[in-house]
């Protein structure tokens, strides 16, 4: 059995964890996720973008692990660039000719789901490369009047976004809060309707907000 780890500081890697799973063949020890925030994933995502899911598929990684290749057809960059349009993920994990790898909390970007994306890193090998697992993605789905609509992962409409500060980095001693799915600054709830949510545009603005840009 061997302890893999993944950070949202690619140059502190071992110092500042996030996650820590433990990993064996079919089955997976329960998974730690730290909450973050928006403000930081704005800042600490290296390429942040909306993009639709046009393939997932998983196969076995030279290192013998299997890894599900998500990729996206990218339709906006809010931050970041990407080498070309077509954009591949990949995500530890996944089942192939009846061998699976199991991690716990993973879920895997649906194929043809349309969401907004924050990747800690596009070129590097993570546990998870979107940053804060769940906590990166957000859906964007039509509603009746075919407005898009921006909701979590966990289809809760999102309502808006604030760049609370996470406190992680500038005090490494504070008790790391765990993630219950969605970023601080993000406020979801499960009683409102979906046609009230921020629209894509709303949500890409306000990220763009966060990083300083101008309106």
């Amino acid at each position: 059995m061997s302890t893999l780890r993944t950070t949202h500081n690619l140059t502190a890697a071992l110092l500042l964890s996030c996650v820590c799973v433990c990993v064996c063949s079919g089955a997976a020890s329960a998974t730690s996720i730290r909450e973050t925030s928006m403000a930081e994933m704005a800042d600490k995502s290296a390429v942040i973008f909306e993009a639709v899911v046009v393939d997932v598929r998983a196969h076995k990684a030279a290192r013998g692990s299997i890894v599900t290749d998500v990729v996206f057809e990218v339709l906006d960059v809010i931050k970041g660039r990407v080498p070309q349009r077509r954009l591949k993920l990949e995500f530890l994990g996944g089942e192939i000719l009846g061998a699976r790898q199991s991690i716990s909390a993973m879920q895997y970007p649906e194929l043809g789901e349309q969401g907004i994306y924050f990747a800690e890193s596009i070129d590097q090998p993570l546990i998870n490369p979107l940053y804060g697992w769940d906590q990166g993605r957000f859906l964007v789905q039509r509603d009746h009047a075919g407005v898009e609509r921006v909701l979590t992962a966990g289809k809760r409409p999102v309502m808006d976004v604030q760049g609370s500060e996470s406190t992680f980095f500038d005090a490494p001693g504070v008790a790391v809060k765990l993630s219950t799915g969605v970023a601080s600054g993000v406020r979801a709830t499960s009683a409102a309707s979906a046609n009230e949510a921020l629209s894509a545009g709303q949500f890409k603005q306000r990220i763009r907000n966060l990083l300083g840009a101008s309106p």
